[in-house]
C-alpha cells in the first residue's frame, strides 16, 4: 500500500532509500483485523439463530417481545404476598377451604398455558376437590398479545352466567389456544412468513373464535355477543390488573397462595412463573 509524502506523521513508517515514498508496515494490524472479521462474522451467525427463536416464540403465540419469564429461582425463596379473591368466579368451596391459589394471568401467554396443562389438574385433584384450597384466575393480560384482553372479557362475559359458565370459558379458550399453537409449530420457517393477514388469523382466538365457543358452551349468544361487543367487562378486567400490580405481580403467570380470610382476602407468599407442580404443593401445605 502507498501513500502520499508525510500524508500522516502519526503513522508508523518507514522510508524505502530506492523511491521517495512511504511504506506502512501492516503486519501490526494483521491480528485485530483478523478478530475484528471473525467477531462480525459471530455476530451475523447469533442474528440468524435470534431469528430463529424469535420465530418459534411467534409460533407459540407469545408475541415478538415475550417478557414471561420461566422460573427464575429454586421454589427456596419467597416474597409475602397479599391480595383478594375479590368477586372474581371461585373454582371449589370457600366456606370449608383454608387456603386459595389466586392466579394473575393472560390467556396469550405460553407459560400460563403451561400451568393449565400440567399444574392445575394435580391441584384441582389434591387440594380443591377435597376442601382444603381454592382456585381463583384472575386477570393480567399483556399489551404485546392482541386478543388477550378480548380474551378476558369473554370469560368474564360467560361468568355472568354462573361461576361454572366463567371455568367452562375458561377452560375452552385455553384449549383452543393450546390446540392453535400446535397447529402454528408444524409450520416451517417459511410457511410461517409467508402467512397472509387472513392465515394468520387462523391461528388466533380472536372475537369471532370467542362467539364461536360460547356457542358451543350453550351459553345465552345475544347476552354474551353484547357483552363482548360493547366491553361490558372490560373495566373488571382492569381492575384484576390493577390488584396484580399492587400486589408486585407485573408478568405472567403470576400467584399468590396463602391464607384464604373471611372477608376474601389472601395473605400469603408470591410464586412467579410457570413453576412446578411440587413448588405449589409445598406453599399450599405451608398454610394448611
Amino acid at each position: 500500500m502507498t501513500k502520499k509524502k508525510e500524508t500522516s506523521s502519526k503513522q508508523t513508517s518507514h522510508k524505502n532509500p530506492s523511491e521517495d515514498i512511504y511504506t506502512i508496515d501492516v503486519q501490526p494490524f494483521l491480528l485485530p483485523i483478523a478478530i475484528l472479521i471473525s467477531s462480525l462474522i459471530l455476530s451475523f451467525a447469533m442474528i440468524i439463530s435470534a431469528g430463529r427463536i424469535g420465530r418459534i416464540s411467534e409460533n407459540t403465540n407469545s408475541g415478538d417481545k415475550e417478557i414471561i419469564n420461566e422460573p427464575q429461582n429454586n421454589g427456596e425463596d419467597t416474597t409475602v404476598g397479599n391480595t383478594s379473591i375479590d368477586d372474581d368466579a371461585v373454582k371449589g368451596n370457600k366456606d370449608k377451604a383454608k387456603v386459595a391459589i389466586v392466579e394473575f394471568s393472560d390467556y396469550s401467554c405460553p407459560f400460563c398455558s403451561k400451568f393449565y396443562q400440567n399444574t392445575l389438574p394435580k391441584i384441582q385433584d389434591n387440594f380443591i376437590k377435597n376442601d382444603k384450597a381454592v382456585f381463583v384466575y384472575r386477570d393480567l393480560p399483556l399489551s404485546f398479545h392482541e386478543y388477550a384482553q378480548i380474551q378476558a372479557e369473554a370469560a368474564e362475559c360467560a361468568g355472568e352466567e354462573g361461576e361454572d359458565m366463567y371455568y367452562a370459558m375458561h377452560d375452552r379458550i385455553f384449549e383452543e389456544l393450546i390446540n392453535k399453537q400446535t397447529e402454528m409449530q408444524k409450520l416451517t420457517q417459511e410457511e410461517y412468513e409467508n402467512l397472509s393477514d387472513e392465515q394468520m388469523l387462523e391461528y388466533q382466538v380472536h372475537g369471532d373464535i370467542l362467539k364461536e365457543l360460547a356457542k358451543e358452551l350453550k351459553l345465552d349468544t345475544s347476552k354474551f355477543n353484547k357483552c363482548l361487543d360493547e366491553g361490558l367487562m372490560k373495566s373488571e378486567v382492569e381492575a384484576d390488573a390493577k390488584d396484580a400490580n399492587a400486589t408486585g405481580i407485573n408478568g405472567t403467570p403470576g400467584f399468590v397462595v396463602g391464607i384464604l380470610n373471611e372477608d376474601g382476602s389472601v395473605e400469603g407468599e408470591v410464586i412467579s412463573g410457570a413453576q412446578p407442580y411440587e413448588s405449589f404443593e409445598k406453599a399450599i401445605n405451608n398454610y394448611l
